[in-house]
This record gives structure tokens, C-alpha cells and sequence, in this order.
């Protein structure tokens, strides 16, 4: 099976390709900068890792074709960062900034015939973000079926869902996974500040693996 996959470089996605790639899944990256502070962390991680696993990675700045609301994320915005992961919404959400990544990945990937755009969205998502949630994933999922239906057919697959940060990385561990080559952090400094939803999380994941 030819899949896209969503590599933003952090954990999820690369556990993500890794359980596709073990599968027997033919896989193709795709990464995005949309203007966010960690772009290049990202993009250098999302790099790594494609070389790691020998996949081919189509890197895209959207920064200037699409306007996402003012956020803590943005490397311009002028917004603090919260402390700690988000139990609710907050500054670090990005309204509609999965839906965007989806439906451009859905656009490669019927150029190049894949069956699946896989995304790595776990149930810690779900507090804080719209478009981590099951509902949003069933519709789009149904959406890709249509707008597809004249072609190969695309589907979304997110097998991840219902699981922990823990539980990825315990598989990513299991599958010899580097995690030492990932990126997680929301800031775009030279080390992880250890500090924002994403850090938190990530260590998190790590002490209950």
C-alpha cells in the first residue's frame, strides 16, 4: 500500500512510519512550514528521519499562501508561550492547521496514487485541539472518499487515536525507532526549552513508557 504520511519530525509521526514501513507500506513524507517559530528544528528533524528510513520527503512552505490565526506558535506572533500541556484550548492552538496539512497532502497524494494520507494524532491531542479529535477524523476520512472516489480511492488513516504519548513511544522503542533524532518542541531554539505543552508531554511520555 502507497501511503503519505504527515512528518512534522516529532514523535508520533515518525512512530507512525516506522509501524507503516514494518507493515510493508511503500511510504512518501510530507512536511510543512506555515510560519511557525520550530520550522526549521522540524524541518531538519522531518529530514533526518526520511533519511533514516530511506523515504522520500516533500518539504512545502505554505507561510505565505495561508494565514493561520495569531498564536503562540507563529514566529512572529507576539503571544506568550503556555506552560505545560493543554488540558483545554489555548494559545497554541492553530485553528484549522490539520485540516490545511490533510488537504494538501490528499492533493500529492492522488498525484502519485497512494491509498492513505496517515496522520499521527494520539488522544493527548484531544483536550486542546479540534482537529485531533474523532470527529474531525471521521469527517475528513469521509471527505478524502469522496473527493477521491474517480481516482484510487484515499482514505485517512490514523491509527493512533486512542493511544498515549507512552504508548507510542513504547512501540516506537519496540521498533528500534531513533527518538533521539526527533523534535518537539514548540520553540525554534537550538535545544528544547523543556517547558511547553510539547516538552511537557513528550517527557511525560517518557517517565510512563
Amino acid at each position: 500500500m502507497r501511503t503519505v504520511i504527515l512528518l512534522s519530525g516529532g514523535i508520533d509521526s515518525t512512530v507512525l512510519l516506522a509501524k507503516l514501513l514494518a507493515e510493508g507500506d511503500e511510504c512518501l513524507g510530507i512536511s510543512f512550514d506555515y510560519g511557525q517559530a520550530a520550522a526549521n528544528q522540524e524541518r531538519k528533524a522531518a529530514y533526518r528521519i526520511a533519511e533514516h528510513y530511506a523515504i522520500t520527503l516533500l518539504h512545502t512552505n505554505i507561510s505565505e499562501a495561508v494565514y493561520f490565526a495569531d498564536n503562540a506558535l507563529m514566529e512572529y506572533a507576539d503571544i506568550p508561550m503556555p506552560i505545560g500541556h493543554a488540558q483545554a484550548p489555548d494559545a497554541t492552538n492553530v485553528p484549522g492547521r490539520n485540516l490545511v496539512f490533510i488537504a494538501l497532502a490528499a492533493a500529492y497524494g492522488m498525484t502519485v496514487q497512494a491509498h492513505q494520507i496517515a496522520f499521527g494524532a494520539i488522544i493527548g491531542g484531544r483536550a486542546g485541539y479540534a482537529d485531533c479529535r474523532q470527529g474531525f477524523i471521521e469527517a475528513v476520512d469521509e471527505a478524502l472518499d469522496h473527493v477521491s472516489r474517480d481516482t484510487i480511492g484515499l482514505r485517512l488513516h490514523a491509527p493512533f487515536q486512542e493511544w498515549t504519548k507512552a504508548d507510542v513511544i513504547s512501540l516506537g522503542q519496540q521498533l528500534n525507532v531513533p527518538l533521539h533524532l526527533t523534535w518537539t518542541c514548540y520553540t525554534g531554539n537550538s535545544e528544547p526549552c523543556g517547558v511547553c505543552g510539547a516538552c511537557d508531554q513528550r517527557q511525560q511520555g517518557f517517565d510512563a513508557a
